[in-house]
């Protein structure tokens, strides 16, 4: 919907120019309305506009910032039936609202990525290469959080009583502000009919996820009733999170969207190689470590010379796992599956925490979450048949 209402604020700006403007109530009306009465919604008149923007765009094909606009195409490649993606004894979760939610999520991230073209091929490479700094491809985690975040908000449901939250009705406020944009509930429908909703999951998708996002916002927003005091985030900072610097010899070609590629098994090989040979000179020689710091392959590393900061289970397992048994001043090597890694821990300054405290406080209040809210997933039954039906491939809104 997001990319409905981009199109069509850019395209009135350009119909404003070529004076277009008047022709394109009259065919919202006339080709698009569809029965639905005198009124035309901003629905009606999107639809109008595209079909205006095809017998124009022809004299704008050199302008990227028009031609590369367009709505939303979502083909139900799927069958949609009842099945429940989790089943509880009062609330249940249908694994339809699961499928838009992902579709929802796919669509943003893709059209969001500088480097990435919203196309089906291109989108295809984005999603089934790896994640920076992780041993995950984009899909994999696009769908571990979509699962993560739909588990919290039937959880929610169960949880607020317990939990001193009284939910609200704010959800209606947010299906109507989404209904007025259509008009009528024919026109909703026949929108979401592609990705396997109408007016009623769609509320239930709005209440859903506003009270999984209020009972969040009450429970550790800023001020929220468990939100860390400052000797809490301090102490987490100074026992949890890592702070090293890091010369990495990479199995891995990194790529501006955030993707990352093996190299060859000889290149590989070649790059252990370095890494040992490296690491032999300079083990217990801090000073020789820093010297070296330019030979590092990590995109990143001139802005984190002094040191990068990790919260808890940010970077892969092997090195947190060898990072915990340094003290600051200590080197070791870690032969991971993206690279071979020296790193050496570094002291841990006030500066630091101060300039990364909405990360620190990010990642307790996440665990502080989690505690609190995990408990209740033993309100309801997860049936994994369900998630595995999907193809991700089968999600697409291009």
């Amino acid at each position: 919907m997001k990319q409905t209402i981009a199109f069509a604020l850019a395209l009135l700006c350009v119909l404003s120019l070529v004076s277009c403007t008047s022709d394109f109530e009259d065919i919202a009306r006339s080709e698009y309305e569809l029965d639905r009465g005198t009124a035309v919604s901003d629905y009606d008149y999107s639809k109008g506009l595209g079909a205006l923007f095809d017998r124009i765009k022809g004299v704008y094909e050199d302008n990227d910032d028009l031609t590369e606009y367009g709505r939303d195409i979502v083909e139900p490649l799927v069958e949609f039936d009842g099945a429940l993606m989790f089943e509880g004894d009062e609330y249940d979760f249908p694994t339809r609202l699961f499928y838009y939610m992902m579709v929802e999520a796919k669509s943003g991230d893709v059209n969001n990525t500088d480097y990435v073209d919203a196309t089906e091929a291109e989108a295809a490479v984005y999603w089934n290469s790896l994640l920076q700094d992780k041993l995950k491809t984009h899909k994999d985690y696009a769908l571990e959080y979509g699962l993560e975040i739909c588990r919290h908000a039937l959880a929610s449901m169960y949880a607020m009583d317990d939990l001193g939250f009284t939910e609200t009705e704010n959800y209606i406020s947010s299906y109507n502000n989404i209904f007025s944009f259509f008009g009528n509930e024919q026109a909703l429908n026949e929108y979401y009919a592609a990705y396997g909703l109408d007016s009623e999951l769609l509320l239930q998708f709005s209440r859903y996820f506003t009270a999984y996002n209020e009972l969040r916002e009450y429970l550790i927003g800023t001020g929220g009733k468990y939100y860390p005091d400052e000797e809490e985030l301090y102490s987490f900072y100074e026992e949890e999170c890592i702070y090293m610097q890091q010369i990495v010899f990479s199995y891995v070609d990194y790529y501006p969207d955030g993707r990352i590629v093996y190299k060859s098994d000889e290149e590989i090989a070649a790059k252990r190689a370095e890494g040992k040979a490296l690491y032999e000179q300079i083990v217990n020689k801090p000073v020789l470590f820093t010297r070296n710091m330019y030979r590092t392959e990590h995109p990143d590393w001139k802005e984190n010379s002094a040191g990068y900061l990790y919260t808890p289970g940010e970077i892969l397992p092997e090195l947190e796992t060898a990072y915990r048994q340094l003290i600051p001043g200590d080197i070791t090597a870690v032969d991971t599956p993206l690279g071979y890694y020296i790193i050496q821990a570094v002291d841990k300054h006030e500066d630091i925490y101060t300039s990364n405290k909405d990360r620190i406080s990010s990642a307790l209040c996440n665990r502080i979450y989690e505690g609190l809210i995990s408990p209740y997933y033993d309100c309801f039954v997860y049936n994994e048949a369900e998630y595995n039906r999907y193809k991700f491939e089968e999600i697409l809104t291009y």
